[in-house]
């Protein structure tokens, strides 16, 4: 996710919350079975998520990347502003003299 550009400090409230509300089911007969059926079964639990990024290095290493994505895409912004500015100033400057 931090890849994507979102911050992967939110990630743990984001599959905690995705786990109580389409987790397993308090009514259902078996105890492995989740509330949303078997479409996610070839997922981790939002639970299971969550606990991976508390793990040690996990989350320094999302932020890392997180931070290295967002530089990345400010940069280009960046770079694109200037160049519509230079377009523009170009454009304008051929606009007067014609």
């Amino acid at each position: 996710m931090a890849s994507a550009g979102y911050d992967p400090r939110e990630a743990p409230k984001v599959y905690r919350m995705f786990d109580n509300n389409f987790g397993k089911s308090s009514d259902s007969k078996h105890s492995d079975e989740d509330s949303f059926g078997d479409i996610f079964s070839t997922h981790p639990s939002g639970r299971k998520r969550a606990e991976e990024l508390s793990k040690s290095g996990v989350m320094e290493e999302a932020m890392t990347r997180y931070s290295e994505v967002i530089e990345t895409r400010r940069r280009k912004q960046l770079k694109d502003y200037k160049r519509n500015i230079s377009d523009n100033i170009f454009a304008s400057f051929f606009r007067w003299i014609w």
